[in-house]
Parts: C-alpha cells; sequence; structure tokens
C-alpha cells in the first residue's frame, strides 16, 4: 500500500465545508465556562472526560467492562488491569505529548506504543520498534486490512505532522494522521489507540482543541465498531474520493465529540446543582 497520496492531497469543497461545521461544534463547547473557566465545575468535568476516553478506548481495543467498574479493575492484578493502566498510560500523554508529536512523531509513537503494550506477554520483544516483515500483527477491530511496509508510513508521516502547509486545516491533517497509522499498522500491537491518540495530538498540538476537551474516543466507540471498520476499509483504496469521505467522517465524530463532552457539562452541572 502507497501512502504518498495523502502527502499530496487536497480537500476538496464538500470536505471544507464538514471541516467548517465541525470546527463550529468545537467553537461552541469552548465556549461553555465548564469547559474554559477554573473552578469547581472544571474540576469535575476533567475526569469525567478523561474516564469516559479511556472506556471508550479500551473497548475499541477488545477490552469491554462496564465504565462503573473500570476504575477498581484498573487496581486489580490481572490481565485485565494491566490492559486497562496500559491504555490509561497514553491516553494521559496524548496532551502532554502534542507538541513534542508535531515535532517528532515516530519517537513519540515509540514511546506510546512501549506504554500501550506493557504488560504483553507476547509484546516484550517488539515494544517500542516498528514491526518487521513476518512479526504477527494484533488487530483488535479485524478490519481485514491488509498492513503495508512500515517503510512507506514513517516518511510519510513525518512529512503530513511536521510540514509548513498553513492551507491544510488541521482537522484535515488529523484525519489524514489517523488514516495513514490505522492502515499501515506500524507497530505489532497498540496500532488502534496510537492512531487515535496521534489525530487527537495533531487536533490539541495545532490549537483546534488545545485543552483536550473534545471527547474524540467516546464519538468513534458511540459510532460503533462496525461502522468505524466500514470507514476504514473504505478509505483504504486511498483515491481522492475515499480519503474525501474519510474526513468528512472524522468531521463528524468531531461533531459527536463536541455534543459528548457537553453531555458530561450537563452531568456536572446537576451533580453541582444537587449540591446546592
Amino acid at each position: 500500500m502507497q501512502f504518498e497520496m495523502l502527502r499530496a492531497y487536497a480537500p476538496s469543497a464538500l470536505v471544507l465545508a464538514a471541516v467548517a461545521d465541525a470546527r463550529d461544534s468545537i467553537d461552541e463547547l469552548l465556549r461553555m465556562p465548564e469547559v474554559f473557566r477554573p473552578g469547581a465545575a472544571r474540576e469535575a468535568f476533567e475526569p469525567l472526560l478523561f474516564q469516559s476516553e479511556m472506556h471508550s478506548n479500551a473497548f475499541l481495543e477488545g477490552v469491554e467492562v462496564p465504565i462503573a467498574a473500570m476504575l477498581d479493575e484498573m487496581k486489580a492484578d490481572s490481565p485485565l488491569g494491566v490492559r486497562l493502566r496500559s491504555i490509561a498510560a497514553v491516553q494521559a500523554r496524548i496532551a502532554a505529548d502534542a507538541k513534542t508529536f508535531l515535532q517528532t512523531p515516530p519517537r513519540i509513537l515509540a514511546a506510546w506504543q512501549v506504554a500501550a503494550s506493557a504488560g504483553l506477554p507476547d509484546a516484550d520483544d517488539s515494544r517500542g520498534r516498528p514491526r518487521v516483515a513476518g512479526e504477527l500483527l494484533v488487530d483488535p477491530l479485524n478490519s481485514g486490512i491488509a498492513a503495508s511496509d512500515v517503510s512507506d508510513c514513517t516518511p510519510t508521516l513525518i512529512a503530513l505532522v511536521t510540514q509548513n502547509a498553513v492551507e491544510i486545516p488541521p482537522i484535515v491533517r488529523a484525519a489524514c494522521v489517523y488514516l495513514l497509522l490505522s492502515l499501515a499498522m506500524p507497530f505489532t500491537h497498540g496500532n488502534g489507540v496510537l492512531a487515535r491518540s496521534a489525530a487527537h495530538a495533531v487536533l490539541i498540538g495545532q490549537g483546534t482543541d488545545p485543552d483536550h476537551r473534545l471527547a474524540l474516543m467516546t464519538a468513534m466507540t458511540a459510532a460503533g465498531r462496525p461502522r468505524y471498520v466500514q470507514s476504514l476499509r473504505a478509505a483504504s483504496a486511498l483515491t481522492d474520493e475515499a480519503v474525501d469521505n474519510w474526513v468528512v467522517w472524522f468531521c463528524q465524530l468531531i461533531e459527536q465529540a463536541a455534543l459528548q463532552s457537553r453531555t458530561i457539562v450537563e452531568q456536572v452541572r446537576e451533580a453541582l446543582s444537587a449540591q446546592l
């Protein structure tokens, strides 16, 4: 699979309209005082958002546990506890690593992969390095997409993330990074976590979601695993139309992510009102 076309991809008018709608939904979210103003509401919002995002990320990795039991399971000395902690470790680093990811994406991906594969007995020899031909590839989504040569992925990733192309909206760039890593699957384990985290890191690092307020993983789960896989398979054609459709889908995810975050804000409002 060749990824050069992603470097030269130019969004269509349809895509740019979807980007504008997604941008509007983010702006509406970021104007909510519970999201930007320091205080009890924001302090309550942030951990609820983190829990929702981590639970959704785990679900997409095939780790299904009720959100109410998740925090207790994380403390357990069990394979499930280890897996949840590894996913949480990556989730916690997205915002902190976003700026560095824009400068040296392969290094940050490797660090995230080490965290994502922690405690997996069959990942010890491959942690932190790109996979090589013949290695077993773990794909929790069962996407059925044949992984490409990793050497095709890295140059495109660097170009997408580091190029100074101001005419490319950050949302489009994030969608292309997400697609690239989802199709290339550059490591033996944790590729889904890495692809989703990288997309959000681009949004954070380029100022679209500067304070990590979007419930992006939650929106992906709400869309459903079958829809996720269907969109990925369709985009794997890597034609202009296929990538356009993928970016539009990603924009729709962002709109849903903003809605999911606003839902969490409403929960916070109700909880604080009940305390009065």
